[in-house]
């Protein structure tokens, strides 16, 4: 016969017990590696266009040059050169969100931060990589006037 122990008015069997600590382990378990995977890793935008089934499914954050609605759709290029001459192998298709597209006069061709889900064309027999579920696009620059000019101006050399 199985030992019964009695804790705070409620009888467990000492197998239950261990069953039960087994299902609680293994569910926080479950929800922290859910959690980890949910968590954006900065990527190049070269890593992801060179190694696309390498993050396939994971978040990512991501910088490029953002064309809303262009004759190749929305798309997250790599530079803007790549923008002007039309180098769709280095670009990433973008699922637009509506706050993406209420902010469009700040982001639409400028460099943006995208945090979303990459989708790799080959898994997913897409014409092109793709960034979907994205969650934040910020503002980084704009490519008519540079972070690094702004920069230089306000961090003037010092005269001796």
């Amino acid at each position: 016969m199985t030992p019964r122990l009695k804790t705070k008015g409620i009888t467990m069997t000492r197998k239950s017990k261990y069953v039960a600590l087994c299902l609680i382990t293994f569910f926080m378990a479950l929800n922290v590696g859910q959690g980890q995977s949910n968590v954006p890793r900065s990527v190049s935008f070269i890593e992801l266009i060179a190694n696309p089934t390498k993050f396939d499914g994971k978040a990512v954050l991501v910088t490029g040059f953002l064309a809303l609605d262009p004759p190749d759709g929305n798309m997250l290029y790599l530079h803007k050169e790549d923008y002007d001459h039309g180098i769709l192998l280095n670009a990433l298709s973008i699922e637009v969100t509506k706050q993406m597209w209420a902010d469009r006069e700040k982001v639409d061709q400028n460099y943006v931060n995208i945090v979303g889900v990459f989708r790799s064309a080959e898994q997913s027999r897409n014409r092109f990589n793709r960034i979907t579920g994205i969650t934040n696009c910020t503002f980084k620059s704009n490519p008519d006037d540079p972070i690094r000019g702004r920069l230089a101006k306000t961090h003037k050399p010092q005269k001796n």
